[in-house]
């Protein structure tokens, strides 16, 4: 499904990425760890044509996406979320879902104007479909909250939100758990298993190792902008390269 192959990034002198190669399988849940300063994020940034690399491909269903601006990487369907979230803070929660919404006729000045009954259509399929992600998040009773005055692990469900509205096959999550308490980990867990279920594939970075070794099936451990190890969750606690590299023995 994503097929990272030898990419190198670097940033006046320094090696973000260095020939740093991944693959994910259709419908896999992929862990990516390491230490800060690993290159993680700015992996993420070189799949989503966030950034370009200076060397090496970026493969989205056998088709070569690295060159290729964001808007176009999302509507093939891979999408991702970012470590700190960014909700429109004066919007409601359905709001920013609404805004999520791709493909809007609305959009148009001409079909603003003349208000077309397909534009009504597709606003009561638009808002049905936020309220149905709502939800599925456990964020109906916060519709009509302003985005700014939710916590940092609903912020969280929101952003996954928004991204759910664009309908994506691949979802590349940021640091999902980061600063959420873990009632709200444990219902993230939870619709991170339930979004597999329905087919969807995910690449997710996480600094929480115990939440990775309980979601991920395949695990890529990076360092100094390379993959030091891979393998399933039991292999890379055991591996002795990343014992010593990151798990702090």
């Amino acid at each position: 499904m994503l097929h990272v192959e030898k990419v190198e990034k670097s940033f006046g002198g320094i090696k973000a990425l260095d020939r740093c190669t991944i693959r994910v399988r259709q419908g896999q849940i992929v862990g990516l760890i390491g230490p800060n300063g690993a290159g993680k994020s700015t992996l993420f940034d070189v799949i989503t044509g966030f950034q370009r690399p200076d060397r090496g491909a970026v493969y989205y269903k056998e088709r070569e996406i690295h060159r290729l601006p964001t808007h176009e990487i999302a509507g093939q369907g891979l999408v991702r979320t970012f470590q700190i979230p960014r909700p429109l803070s004066a919007m409601t929660v359905l709001e920013n879902l609404l805004l999520a919404a791709p493909g809007q006729s609305g959009e148009s000045l001409f079909a603003a104007v003349l208000r077309t009954k397909r534009m009504m259509e597709e606003e009561d399929e638009n808002r049905e479909r936020a309220l149905s992600i709502l939800a599925f998040l456990g964020l109906s009773d916060l519709a009509e909250e302003h985005a700014g005055n939710l916590s940092t692990g609903q912020m969280k469900l929101l952003e996954l939100g928004r991204v759910l509205m664009l309908e994506p096959e691949t979802l590349l999550l940021d640091e999902p758990f980061a600063g959420v308490n873990p009632v709200l980990a444990e219902e993230l867990l939870k619709h991170i298993r339930t979004l597999q279920e329905r087919g969807m594939t995910l690449l997710i970075v996480e600094h929480n190792i115990e939440a990775i070794m309980r979601i991920s099936e395949w695990i890529y451990v990076m360092e100094n902008g390379g993959v030091i190890a891979e393998g399933t969750p039991s292999e890379i606690r055991e591996n002795e390269r990343v014992l010593d590299a990151y798990l702090g023995r």
